[in-house]
C-alpha cells in the first residue's frame, strides 16, 4: 500500500495508482473535500495526474461521474482527458462527466435554465464576424458625434476594451463608473456607451457572444446557485491562464459542495494578453481555507541540460513561485545558442541542420519530429524559403504560410497590376486557382464598389474582349460606359486606377520594389485600413514590413546575378535555381543596443532583421537580364472559366522592352517561386516540418525545437516595456525552451 497522501489505496484495487511518483501519488489521492493545487511543471505528467485523480474520485470516493465538473482551456485538451478517462472508467461511466471549456460548460447550464435570468435558452452563439459588423454599424451610427469631438476608433480596438472589460467582469454600468473618474479620458465614455449599445444589438439579435457565456454563466450561478448542487467536484486544468470571469466560476462550482482541484504552472502562464490573470493562483490560496500545494517537479520528458537552461530564463523573476525542476535523464547534448549574422543564414542553418540530422539519425527522425516555434508569424518567411530551397515539406499551426496570408496577398495583387495591368495575374498554369490581382483588389481597402459592379466590369470586359484592368483604365479616361456600367461608378474607379498607375510608373521607371510597397502602402493607407478592419492588426502589419525587408534581399539577389552576368562567371543552371542570399548586412547598418533585461545573464550581442540598403539603381537597366514572358503565362478572369486558349494578346503596358526583367518582375517572379511548396503526395501521408508561434504550440510537444530570433526586439518582444510585460516574455520563451519531447 503507498504511504503517501491522506488515506491507504490498495495499487492492486485501483491499477491506475501503479507507476506514479510520490509527489503524483499524493495529488491523485489527497481528500475530495481539501481544496487542492497542484502545481505542475512541463511533462510532468499533469495530464495523468488529473485523470488519475477523477478515476479515483469515482472508484475511491463512490462520487457519481454526472457530479464532476472537468474544465480544461481547448476542445483538443478536453477530447484527450476523456479518452484517457473512457480508458480508466469506461465508456458509460466516462460519458456522465461535465467535461469541456468554460465556454461549452456554460453553454450547457444556459440551455438548460436561462430562462430563469430572462434568457431565451434558444439563442445563438455570434462569431467574430457576426460582433465586428454589430460595431461596424454602430460606429457608423456615430460617426458625426465622433467626428466632432474628433475621437478615431476602430471595430477591432473598441471590440478589444469590450472584450477585456467582460473577462473582468465589468458592465457598461461599471465602465460608466469608470470613465466618469477624473483621471479617464473622453473616449473611455464613448466605448462605455458602444458597449451599451453593442450588449442591446446582441440581446436585439437573441445572440451571446463568446464573452458573453461566461458572464451570463456566472450571472445564473451567483443568482441560482441552487442549479449547481449537483456538481460534487470541479477539476481545472492550465489554471494559471484562467481570467476574473473564469475564477468566480471556478467559486460558483466548488461552493456548492467545496470540492476543487486545480492544475497549473505559474512558469507556464503566457496569455496576459487575453486577459489570464496568473495572480489567480495566489487569490484562490486566499479565497479558500486550508488549500494544499502539492509540486509535481520530476519533468519526463526534457534532459537535465534543458531542464537547466530554461530555468536560468525564468528563475529571473524573484517573483514567481519557487519550484525545482529535475529529471532522471542524463544531461546528454547541451542545448545549443548559435549566433548566426542574418535572419537568412539562421535559417539556411535551421534546415541544413533538420535535413542533417535526418539523414545520420539511421531512422529514428523523421521531419515531423521538428519544430521551429517562431515569436510572431511574421518571422516564418525566410525559413520557409529556406526549407523550400532544402526540399524539406513544412506545415504551419494556426496560421497560413507568409505568402498566403492576406495582407501579402494584398500588396502582391497590387504589384501584380502595376508590372503588367493587361495580365489580371501572371501565374503558372499550377496556381491557376489563385484569385486574381485584379478581382482580389478593386475594392481592397474598400471603395463603395460592390460585388454586383465587379461582376458587371467582369461581364462587360469579355463583351470588349479586353482585361478588366484595361476597361477600368479606359472608363476613367472619359470613355463611354459599356452597358449596364453606372455613371457612379467612374469616380469610385479612379482612386483605385490612380494607384495603380502610380505603382506602374514607379515600375518603369525602375524604382527599387521596397519605394514601390511603401508608395502602395501610403497611396493606399493600408496601415490604417489593417487597423480598423483586423484585430490582429499588429501582427499584419509585422507581416508587411517582413515583405518590404523581403524585397530588399531579393533586390540585392538580382544584383549580385547580374554582376555574375557581366563578369560571365554564372555556373550552368544558375538562372533558374531557387536561391536565397546569405549575406550579412554591411558593417554600417550594425548598432550597438544596450542588452534587454532580460538577458542580462547572456550574450549582449544582438542583430538586426531588416534591412533598408537598395542596391545602386544607377546601372539598373544596363544590368538586368533579358528574358521572354513564358508561354504558359495565362490570363485568369475567373476561378472556373475554361482556359484552352490564350487570350488575346494586349499592348506592352510596362516598359519599351517587354523582355526586359524589371527590379519589380524578378521580386514577383521569387515571390511567386516561394509559394511552390506543394507536394503530389496525399497530404496525411508526408512527413512535416512544424512550424508555430510559441502561443499556439502551447500543449504540443517534439523531440527537435528550433527557437529563431532569440534576441533583443523578438524575446522579449519589442512591443513589451514593462516589468510585468518582460516576465510573461520570459514565460513564453520559456515554454517555447520546455516543447522539447
Amino acid at each position: 500500500m503507498p504511504q503517501h497522501g491522506d488515506e491507504d489505496a490498495d495499487l492492486d484495487a485501483y491499477p491506475y495508482l501503479r507507476g506514479l511518483n510520490p509527489a503524483q501519488l499524493q495529488a491523485v489521492i489527497a481528500p475530495p473535500e481539501v481544496p487542492l493545487q497542484i502545481l505542475a511543471g512541463p511533462g510532468s505528467g499533469k495530464t495523468r495526474v488529473l485523470t488519475s485523480r477523477v478515476a479515483h474520485l469515482v472508484k475511491r470516493h463512490h462520487i457519481s461521474p454526472r457530479r464532476i465538473t472537468a474544465v480544461t482551456f481547448t476542445n483538443k485538451a478536453a477530447n484527450e482527458m476523456r479518452k484517457r478517462l473512457q480508458a480508466l472508467l469506461g465508456l458509460s461511466e466516462a460519458s456522465q462527466l461535465v467535461l469541456g471549456t468554460f465556454h461549452a460548460t456554460c453553454v450547457r447550464y444556459l440551455r438548460r435554465h436561462g430562462a430563469r435570468i430572462g434568457l431565451d435558452t434558444n439563442f445563438a452563439i455570434a462569431d467574430a464576424d457576426d460582433c465586428k459588423k454589430i460595431m461596424t454599424r454602430l460606429l457608423k451610427e456615430k460617426k458625426e458625434e465622433l467626428t466632432m469631438a474628433r475621437i478615431s476608433l476602430r471595430e477591432g480596438d473598441v471590440l478589444s476594451v469590450i472584450s477585456k472589460a467582460k473577462a473582468k467582469g465589468e458592465t457598461p454600468e461599471g465602465m460608466e463608473i469608470r470613465a466618469a473618474q477624473p483621471e479617464s479620458d473622453s473616449v473611455l465614455t464613448v466605448i462605455a456607451e458602444l458597449y451599451e449599445d453593442y450588449e442591446a444589438a446582441l440581446r436585439e439579435a437573441g445572440a451571446l457572444d463568446f464573452d458573453d457565456l461566461l458572464l451570463f454563466g456566472l450571472r445564473l450561478f451567483r443568482q441560482h446557485s441552487g442549479i449547481l448542487e449537483s456538481c460534487t467536484h470541479i477539476l481545472v486544468d492550465e489554471f494559471q491562464d484562467t481570467n476574473t470571469t473564469q475564477y468566480e466560476l471556478m467559486k460558483c462550482f466548488s461552493k456548492a459542495q467545496g470540492g476543487v482541484s486545480i492544475v497549473g504552472d505559474p512558469d507556464q502562464s503566457i496569455y496576459g494578453w487575453r486577459s489570464a490573470e496568473i495572480e489567480n493562483l495566489t487569490k484562490m490560496t486566499k479565497d479558500f481555507d486550508n488549500v494544499r500545494a502539492i509540486y509535481l517537479e520530476e519533468n519526463y520528458r526534457s534532459t537535465g541540460a534543458i531542464l537547466a537552461a530554461s530555468h536560468s530564463i525564468v528563475s529571473q523573476d524573484k517573483s514567481r513561485i519557487e519550484k525545482n525542476l529535475y529529471t532522471s535523464h542524463p544531461k546528454s547534448t547541451t542545448v545549443t545558442l548559435k549566433t548566426l549574422a542574418t535572419p537568412a543564414v539562421e535559417a539556411s542553418f535551421i534546415s541544413a541542420e533538420i535535413k542533417r540530422l535526418v539523414a545520420y539519425s539511421g531512422g529514428m527522425l523523421n521531419f515531423e519530429d521538428f519544430a521551429i516555434l517562431l515569436r510572431y508569424n511574421a518571422l516564418s518567411r525566410v525559413l520557409e524559403a529556406a526549407l523550400q530551397k532544402e526540399g524539406i515539406p513544412n506545415r504551419i499551426i494556426g496560421g497560413r504560410k507568409f505568402f498566403e496570408r492576406m495582407e501579402v496577398k494584398d500588396l502582391l495583387a497590387y504589384l501584380q497590376l502595376a508590372d503588367n495591368p493587361h495580365f489580371t495575374v501572371r501565374v503558372w498554369r499550377e496556381y491557376a486557382n489563385i484569385q486574381p490581382a485584379f478581382m482580389r483588389v478593386i475594392n481592397t481597402p474598400r471603395r463603395g464598389i460592390g460585388d454586383k459592379s465587379v461582376a458587371d466590369l467582369v461581364t462587360a470586359a469579355r463583351r470588349k474582349k479586353v482585361p478588366p484592368m484595361a476597361l477600368c483604365e479606359a472608363i476613367v479616361d472619359g470613355e463611354r460606359l459599356p452597358e449596364g456600367i453606372k455613371p457612379a461608378l467612374k469616380k469610385k474607379l479612379a482612386s483605385f486606377v490612380s494607384v495603380v498607375r502610380k505603382l506602374r510608373r514607379a515600375a518603369r521607371e525602375d524604382f527599387p520594389v521596397e519605394e514601390i510597397i511603401r508608395m502602395a502602402l501610403e497611396k493606399l493607407n493600408y496601415e490604417e485600413y489593417l487597423r480598423s478592419t483586423q484585430q490582429d492588426y499588429v501582427e499584419r502589419w509585422e507581416n508587411v514590413q517582413e515583405l518590404i525587408s523581403y524585397s530588399v534581399i531579393v533586390a540585392k539577389e538580382q544584383s549580385r546575378e547580374a554582376e555574375l552576368d557581366e563578369e560571365g562567371t554564372r555556373p550552368e543552371g544558375f538562372a533558374s535555381a531557387k536561391t536565397f542570399p546569405l549575406d550579412a548586412p554591411s558593417p554600417s547598418h550594425k548598432v550597438e543596443i544596450p542588452v534587454h533585461p532580460m538577458f542580462r545573464r547572456g550574450d549582449s550581442s544582438s542583430r538586426s532583421r531588416s534591412s533598408s540598403s537598395v542596391p545602386d539603381t544607377n546601372q539598373r537597366k544596363a544590368n538586368r537580364p533579358r528574358v521572354k514572358v513564358e508561354d504558359d503565362i495565362i490570363e485568369i478572369l475567373s476561378s472556373d472559366e475554361e482556359m484552352d486558349e490564350r487570350p488575346p494578346q494586349p499592348a506592352p503596358a510596362i516598359a519599351e522592352d517587354e523582355d526586359l526583367m524589371t527590379p519589380l518582375r524578378f521580386f514577383l517572379q521569387k515571390s511567386m517561386l516561394s509559394t511552390d511548396t506543394e507536394s503530389n503526395e496525399p497530404d496525411e501521408e508526408i512527413s512535416k516540418v512544424t512550424m508555430s508561434t510559441v502561443h499556439a504550440a502551447k500543449g504540443l510537444e517534439w523531440p527537435v525545437v528550433f527557437i529563431p530570433a532569440a534576441e533583443q526586439g523578438t524575446f522579449p518582444s519589442y512591443r513589451c516595456t514593462e516589468e510585468h510585460e518582460i516576465a510573461e516574455e520570459r514565460r513564453l520563451l520559456y515554454v517555447a525552451m520546455t516543447h522539447f519531447d
